[in-house]
């Protein structure tokens, strides 16, 4: 009797402990299920805001901004060597030379997935490529730019304010030195012009080589997320 009785209650402790075991699979598949969904749906977050970032930079930051400044540098450059493009273009050219341009970034989705935890991301290789590239390189960009703009930018603007109005005096080692306004293209031969120039070559070609550099960083990792996610990009 006693020996039947032991068999039924160790029966009955088996099928619990197995009824508990398939309990705690299930839970933990429907839980790695969950995260797999959220991982998949900040990772497409990420990707459609690098995509964003990507078509910014190209169209507006180096495609229209860079793009402008570059144009006005060529106007003046053409002028100096004596080729006299459009004169009444002076103006409009010369306002375009010391134009900034801002550090736009979205963040948000790659922030918001680091603050669920990273460990989410089950690709070791792309883990560490977001890391490196919001952690590291988003930041390294924006100190370089930032830096240019900032080493250079009060320079050329103060350069630039000696244009503004008729003809300025200024007194320099005890001299009076009168500067053109750009009312003459004359101007284009004052020392102080060819400085404001040369500022905004060295300034537009550092910015237009950083967003370079900044693209072939993001054309790596949407490569890496379209491989993770089975996305083609001929259809996006």
């Amino acid at each position: 009797m006693n020996t039947k009785y032991f068999k039924y209650a160790l029966g009955e402790i088996i099928l619990v402990v197995i009824g508990i075991l398939i309990a705690l699979s299930i839970n933990t598949w429907n839980e790695d299920r969950k995260d797999r969904i959220y991982e998949q749906k900040m990772l497409n977050e990420i990707y459609r805001s690098l995509i964003n970032d990507a078509s910014y930079i190209r169209n507006h930051t180096i495609g229209y901004r860079i793009a402008t400044v570059d144009s006005s540098i060529k106007y003046f450059d053409q002028m100096l060597l004596g080729l006299d493009p459009n004169p009444n273009n002076l103006k409009y050219y010369f306002e375009r030379l010391t134009w900034g341009l801002t550090f736009q970034i979205n963040e948000g989705p790659y922030e918001g997935l680091k603050a669920n935890g990273l460990d989410k991301i089950r690709n070791d290789s792309l883990r560490n490529t977001l890391m490196r590239y919001f952690d590291f390189a988003i930041p390294r960009y924006e100190e370089l730019i930032e830096w240019k703009l900032t080493s250079t930018q009060q320079e050329m603007v103060k350069i630039s304010e000696e244009y503004k109005g008729n003809y300025l005096a200024k007194e320099e080692n005890g001299e009076i030195v009168l500067y053109r306004n750009i009312s003459s293209p004359y101007f284009i031969r004052d020392h102080e012009f060819l400085k404001l120039l040369a500022l905004s070559k060295s300034t537009n070609k550092w910015n237009k080589d950083r967003f370079d550099e900044l693209l072939k960083e993001q054309s790596f990792l949407i490569k890496m997320l379209e491989k993770e996610l089975s996305i083609d990009p001929a259809k996006h």
